[in-house]
């Protein structure tokens, strides 16, 4: 396929790269056709090419096509670039009477593969079922980031769709935002129950991976882990799971600045399926700049459909 009449771009064209068909036994995915979608979808941008001639400033005439593929683990692929800079991307895609499988790979391997059959459109339904993917990366070297779309399952006469991808740099409020690791010298863990978890022993079928592929996990009540910080916000992420349990958590020794609503004081980290990566706690945005401390504390006590206490720390976002 040739990027016209089937790609329309920004002007500042090349930070997504034209895709290709591809089958995930190897090969290519055959030749793509020109979806048309209904007229409630529709993509458009304030510069590019060939879409140059306003319909209503500052809008500009939609998109309103996308590239279908038939046949099953067939799927499309493109790739956009990553290094350190925190990007988002947002991938748009469809499926009709099938599954698809959205996989993003960094090719320096500096994080584990994501995969997600979350799409899905059954035999009978009306219309296309339609998604947006929306994937928050970096990483640790100059590098791509390759994603791919393809059909996992046929539902009969299935197909899957491409019909648009955006990409900018993760927005940053009031300062920068610094990501740490759960076994960055900002924790300090308060014994040796807190057991290190990495990508080849019990994190491996995070969905999502957890952050590095690594976590640090505790379920003996009374167990405290802190995090120290300068800076004027922070966010604990964790990984949740089927024996999560609820752990505490206090920041310079309160549940809130006083005047201003109150993050949880308790945080669930129980889940029918493991997450690794998840938001667990947001401090108050009212903290003054300077030095701070989380404490969070396991409590022994759980969720009722848990099966165990565990307290999993998988890293923070600390606002400068």
């Amino acid at each position: 396929m040739t990027p016209s009449p089937y790609i329309d771009r920004k002007a500042s064209a090349g930070f997504i790269n034209s895709y290709s068909t591809f089958n995930t036994g190897g090969g290519s995915g055959g030749s793509a056709s020109t979806y048309p979608n209904a007229s409630s979808y529709g993509y458009n941008w304030t510069d590019g090419s060939p879409n140059l001639t306003p319909n209503s400033a500052p809008a500009y005439p939609p998109t309103k096509t996308g590239v279908s593929l038939t046949g099953l683990h067939n799927g499309f692929q493109f790739k956009v670039p990553a290094d350190t800079t925190l990007r988002v991307l947002h991938v748009y895609v469809g499926v009709k009477n099938a599954t698809g499988l959205l996989t993003a790979k960094l090719l320096d391997s500096s994080a584990p593969l994501y995969n997600s059959t979350s799409l899905d459109n059954p035999v009978g339904a009306s219309g296309a079922t339609n998604g947006i993917y929306t994937l928050t990366y970096r990483a640790a070297s100059p590098t791509q980031l390759q994603i791919s779309f393809s059909m996992s399952a046929d539902h009969g006469s299935g197909y899957v769709i491409l019909q648009a991808a955006t990409l900018a740099p993760a927005p940053v409020t009031g300062g920068t935002t610094t990501l740490i690791d759960d076994n960055a010298s900002h924790f300090s863990y308060d014994n040796p129950r807190w057991t290190r978890c990495t990508s080849t022993t019990c994190d491996s079928t995070d969905s999502p991976s957890a952050y590095n592929g690594d976590s640090t996990s505790d379920n003996t009540t009374g167990d405290t882990v802190t995090l120290s910080f300068t800076g004027t916000s922070v966010k604990l992420y964790g990984v949740k799971s089927l024996d999560g349990g609820i752990a505490s958590i206090t920041i310079d020794g309160n549940t809130l600045d006083p005047g201003y609503p109150a993050p949880p004081d308790t945080i669930d980290f129980y889940a029918s399926a493991r997450t690794g990566n998840a938001l667990m706690w947001s401090s108050p945005t009212t903290l003054s700049a300077g030095s701070h401390i989380v404490t969070i504390k396991v409590t022994g006590t759980k969720n009722v459909n848990s099966t165990g206490y565990a307290v999993t720390i998988d890293g923070a976002g600390i606002q400068n």
